[in-house]
């Protein structure tokens, strides 16, 4: 019988459609320390073949444009047994959920609505490319049972054509339900990633993805992913390596700067946000 953890139905970069697809203006934007961490995990998880993960915590900074900034991340996850007996999945301790719910109270009592992103890395295992359909599963149940957060999935991934890239996806769930006990949601792929370095703001590169990811069993009509695209459509994959189309290093593109007091200035589109907004929410621990 298939396990649940190797099971895909879904091509993220296929099936489900971005803010840029639905003209909304969404930014996410790591600190540095956070983006390091996220190329550190995704760069380990290459090398030896085991997954990796970690919580992050963030705030909405601007609505009109969205955007979301992160700048805490718990330790990083516990490596499970995987589906085949192997120790390359991930599952958050109860240390990673004390980690986030001292931060998700700190952030709810100087109110600002907390943002959690689900990380975890891909080793070149499987059907790495892809979020499992366990995944999504429970990005919508975290969302459907943790109405006080704002929930994102986010995996780091290998390039099945490149040896020296990994692959960067964000997703998330709107409209989250839990139906007989299954996750489902409306789910949605943000494709602006950002982080800051030494008073800059920078642009994840990326590349357009021109083949399939492989799947090991395409069943649209699964019901988790409710807000599915039926049409192939190529999407835009964030990456940091060697672009597979044409073999050129795939660069970050600095869009602005920051100043030491909490502003996000992004040139190109005249645009000036500032760290310190909050937003106003309840006090909910995250389980």
């Amino acid at each position: 019988m298939e396990s649940e953890l190797d099971s895909v139905s879904y091509d993220q970069y296929r099936n489900i459609p971005s803010y840029n697809d639905l003209n909304k203006n969404v930014k996410i934007v790591f600190s540095d320390v956070c983006y390091k961490n996220i190329m550190q995990m995704s760069l380990s998880s290459m090398n030896d073949n085991r997954e990796r993960g970690r919580f992050f915590v963030g705030r909405v900074i601007s609505t009109n444009p969205k955007v979301i900034y992160f700048d805490y991340n718990t330790s990083e996850f516990k490596s499970v047994r995987g589906p085949m007996g192997e120790g390359k999945a991930v599952d958050a301790t109860d240390e990673n959920y004390a980690e986030l719910n001292k931060k998700i109270r700190e952030y709810e009592v100087n109110g600002i609505t907390p943002v959690v992103m689900h990380f975890h890395s891909h080793p070149r295992i499987g059907h790495y490319e892809s979020f499992s359909d366990q995944d999504l599963q429970m990005y919508a149940k975290m969302q459907a049972q943790n109405g006080n957060c704002i929930i994102f999935g986010m995996l780091g991934f290998p390039i099945r054509s490149s040896q020296l890239t990994f692959g960067m996806c964000i997703v998330r769930p709107e409209n989250a339900k839990i139906l007989n006990g299954i996750g489902t949601s409306d789910f949605v792929r943000c494709e602006d990633i950002y982080y800051t370095l030494n008073n800059s703001i920078y642009k994840v590169g990326g590349f357009e993805k021109r083949y399939d990811g492989g799947l090991h069993k395409r069943n649209l009509n699964r019901g988790i992913v409710r807000q599915y695209l039926t049409l192939p459509s190529n999407g835009k994959v964030c990456a940091e390596g060697v672009n597979p189309n044409t073999g050129i290093t795939i660069k970050p593109i600095c869009v602005g700067y920051t100043d030491t007091a909490g502003h996000l200035y992004f040139t190109d589109e005249n645009l000036t946000v500032v760290i310190t907004n909050i937003q106003k929410s309840n006090n909910k621990n995250l389980k």
